[in-house]
């Protein structure tokens, strides 16, 4: 999605409109909003190389260039309609042309302003743009802002749907349980505004599209549990999501989703194939070889920068393996992890089935000894209420006056959207569950996402008997119907008619796990190469963002 912002910010509107408008050269003028949006896809260094002059901010005494072209990024609100209007309203201009793209969709009450603002009327280019959305990196995004209103789902859904390219059809999916009233509206909603930018999206058609709007409702324990994947472990144990954050290096977008004990291998695995192979490695060696020539020092001299970032690179991350896992240790977090799994699946760590008086023991130990543990007590105590329901109901008490608070206001959660696998989809559950188990490897765990089910029942045989959809544009994928098979080695998947890539995209209302963004990725790894997962909502929950968020939700 960073590729695809940055292509639209250099090329589609930089360069498009130095190459159509005269001018000794380009200055793109920002707001304090716009500013902090860009940035996080286009350096200052590339704008240059694009033909940008100067950047400047529109609320800050700016000098005239006459002789130059002028590029406006905006937020489309009044004071910047004000701002820009005195520019264009002075007598002497200070620039030569003027181009206008705003970030977001403007309103109708807006569209009615600009008819009478003179920036309106003497601009050379006047659009908006869709790129209204905080990218997280290439695969979670964001609202930019914190969401009061649908239009804010909007907007983050319109800019990624507009990143995609060469669109051939668009499919939008939402829950038919209608309990999920926010995901319905925005389902609603999204309809009049993919219509509208259908045109514009499928002008070389061959990319399908499928928008799933999920929310928090749908399963209120996989925020909870204690997950093993590299990126999960890390925001839980160490409390630190800034792995996650800007642009992920080689390691992480390696190991992020895999195993715990797959990414400490093979981190280590990596870091002495690197040690033995790369040239710079070698000269180190052997530096008092009397074969280390002038030439072979030249190569260090040209590749010690990169050499020494790849070094730290490795190192820091087998540093943070070896504190997360002295963590884990601590904490005894293995065997907590094992018994939240047998409480929420009903499968031991054996594969065999437990039933509900025996799950209810087997959290209840670790209750007992939790004690000294509020938040993990907390947590496992909730993850009993979400997925046992009346079984774990009373068999704890929380002390602490605050986190009784959020206990309390799970339980009602709990009773307006159900546990977390309904009676009678448990047998499905336990299914799932040992066909995960029995082809389970290193990088596997038997735990099932909900969301992760329903998403892969739909792309793996079709069965949309839990959504209701929509789709614009034509799709020239196929389903091969092949029934339960879903987690049992390679998934029986749509086999593309085309040459087109299929584009997933995962929104969550009340905002996305970290063990539920692995579950995607593990299943776009499994769907094959034409596949992409982009996921997002107005949170990425670790855990303690999860329990912090209960009371509001």
């Amino acid at each position: 999605m960073r590729k695809a912002a940055k292509h639209r910010m250099l090329v589609d509107l930089v360069q498009e409109v130095n190459a159509k408008f005269k001018g000794a050269g380009t200055v793109l003028v920002l707001d304090e909003i716009s500013a902090k949006l860009i940035s996080e896809f286009v350096t200052l260094a590339e704008l240059t190389e694009a033909g940008v002059f100067v950047v400047e901010n529109i609320h800050k005494q700016r000098k005239a260039y006459p002789q130059f072209r002028a590029i406006y990024y905006l937020l489309p609100d009044r004071v910047n309609f004000d701002a820009l209007d005195a520019d264009c309203s002075s007598k002497a201009p200070k620039y030569a042309n003027t181009h206008v793209y705003f970030t977001k969709r403007l309103t109708d009450a807006d569209y009615q302003v600009l008819k009478s603002r003179a920036f309106a009327k003497k601009a050379k280019t006047l659009k908006e743009v869709n790129m209204h959305v905080k990218l997280y990196n290439d695969i979670l995004f964001e609202p930019y802002e914190k969401p009061s209103k649908v239009e804010v789902h909007l907007d983050a859904l319109s800019s990624i749907i507009s990143y995609i390219p060469d669109v051939e059809s668009v499919e939008v999916f939402k829950l038919v349980n209608p309990l999920y009233k926010d995901s319905a509206s925005l389902y609603k909603a999204l309809e009049p505004r993919v219509k509208e930018m259908m045109p514009s999206l499928a002008q070389n058609g061959r990319n399908n599209v499928r928008v799933f709007i999920l929310e928090r409702g749908v399963d209120l324990v996989t925020p909870l549990i204690h997950d093993f994947h590299y990126e999960s472990l890390v925001v839980d144990v160490l409390d630190s999501a800034k792995l996650s954050q800007g642009s992920p290096d080689f390691v992480f977008r390696k190991f992020r989703n895999k195993f715990i004990r797959d990414s400490m291998l093979g981190i280590a695995a990596d870091f002495e194939k690197f040690l033995n192979e790369n040239p710079i490695a070698k000269i180190q060696r052997n530096k008092e070889s009397k074969d280390v020539n002038i030439d072979k020092m030249g190569v260090v001299v040209r590749g010690l920068t990169e050499y020494n970032e790849y070094i730290k690179t490795y190192e820091a991350h087998l540093e943070t393996v070896k504190r997360a896992d002295a963590e884990l240790t601590k904490r005894n977090n293995n065997e907590l992890a094992e018994a939240e799994y047998t409480v929420v699946t009903g499968i031991d760590q054996y594969g065999e089935s437990v039933e509900s008086a025996k799950r209810t023991e087997a959290g209840q130990r670790f209750l007992d000894s939790l004690v000294a543990r509020k938040m993990d007590q907390l947590r496992l105590l909730m993850i009993m209420h979400g997925s046992l329901y009346k079984e774990a109901t009373g068999k704890s008490s929380v002390d602490d006056p605050k986190l009784r608070g959020i206990f309390d206001k799970y339980v009602q959660l709990v009773a307006k959207f159900g546990k977390y696998w309904p009676e009678k989809e448990k047998d499905t559950l336990k299914k799932l569950v040992k066909n995960k188990y029995k082809n389970s490897d290193a990088s596997l765990q038997r735990y099932v996402c909900k969301s992760e089910y329903l998403v892969a029942d739909y792309l793996q045989n079709n069965i949309k008997n839990q959504f209701d959809s929509y789709r614009f544009g034509e799709s020239k994928v196929g389903f091969t119907k092949s029934p339960n098979t879903l987690f049992k080695g390679k998934l029986n998947v749509a086999k593309a008619k085309s040459s087109g890539e299929n584009f997933v995209i995962i929104y969550f209302i009340g905002g996305i796990s970290y063990p539920e963004i692995t579950a995607f990725k593990n299943l776009e790894e499994k769907l094959g190469q034409d596949w992409t997962f982009v996921m997002g909502g107005n949170g990425i929950l670790s855990p303690k963002d999860f329990v912090d968020a209960i009371p509001s939700m």
